[in-house]
């Protein structure tokens, strides 16, 4: 999923041409490096969304009809607020990317449960002024309970548990070394059952990530996703599509040609010892 920002400031928004021009541009290089989906939308960290309601969809509609006119991609649009969703629905959108994990707009789950949309729900916690802790005692399970709470919420609205995946909040929810510990315990959340998406390169547009966030460099953000890739994850929210794809391309064929792994696959299917001695 190629992460397409629009400008949150006064002076442009997504009917502006030059704005247009260069979204479209960015889109169309993100769809020949191998992008499989864009997700679009106006950033503002933090749990209440940097617009107003009216500022949102003058920015993000005009750009959701750009695209779709020009982009042979499905569009995912992210959006705390369920009149956005409604409208980009409206248009055809493929996926709603709650950003607030159906925490902000308690319409939203209704809203798309009237729909054939599938929903990403992110997990969001701003809680990074509480000290080096953050609020959080045991980071991953709260975090898996919290997704958990939210995916429950959907199904009890009706939508498909197939139409439903998770993104933990990489860089949203604390320091570097939260974030990492996260990356590193990822097979929690993808025991749940749900498609798992990564999102490494954090929403930067108002300085909420700041500091202590991880990098969101194209090296950052191969480096981390190939890391990911290696935990179980399978989908993943970046800004440097082809740096990512080629990373996540090498880092498969290591696996796949890696003996050791074969054998432990071999033996599995067998019904043998599932752990042969690997090295470290």
């Amino acid at each position: 999923m190629g992460i397409l920002d629009l400008p949150a400031d006064a002076r442009s928004n997504g009917g502006d041409p030059a704005v247009g021009g260069l979204l479209l541009e960015r889109a169309l290089r993100m769809q020949s490096a191998g992008a499989g989906m864009l997700d679009l939308g106006v950033p503002g960290g933090g749990a209440v969304p940097a617009l107003s309601e009216a500022d949102e969809l003058r920015r993000l509609i005009p750009a959701l009809r750009t695209l779709a006119a020009r982009i042979d991609l499905p569009i995912s649009v992210n959006t705390r607020r369920a009149s956005v969703a409604r409208a980009a629905l409206a248009e055809g959108v493929a996926v709603i990317h709650d950003v607030s994990g159906l925490s902000f707009d308690p319409e939203m789950v209704e809203v798309v449960a009237g729909s054939d949309a599938g929903l990403l729900l992110m997990h969001l916690r701003t809680d990074s002024d509480e000290g080096s802790g953050g609020g959080f005692s045991d980071l991953l399970m709260e975090v898996a309970v919290e997704l958990g709470e939210a995916t429950q919420l959907a199904v009890d609205a009706g939508i498909d548990v197939g139409r439903i995946a998770l993104d933990p909040g990489i860089g949203f929810d604390g320091s570097p070394g939260r974030s990492l510990a996260m990356i590193r315990e990822m097979g929690l959340l993808d025991e749940a059952g749900f498609p798992v998406v990564l999102g490494p390169a954090p929403d930067t547009s108002d300085g909420a990530a700041g500091a202590g966030s991880l990098p969101d460099g194209p090296v950052a953000e191969s480096v981390v996703s190939a890391l990911a890739w290696e935990r179980g994850v399978r989908l993943f929210r970046v800004r440097h599509v082809g740096a990512v794809l080629e990373a996540l391309t090498l880092v498969r064929q290591m696996v796949e040609d890696d003996p050791v792994a074969h054998a432990v696959d071999a033996a599995s299917a067998s019904g043998g010892d599932p752990d042969p001695p690997v090295p470290a």
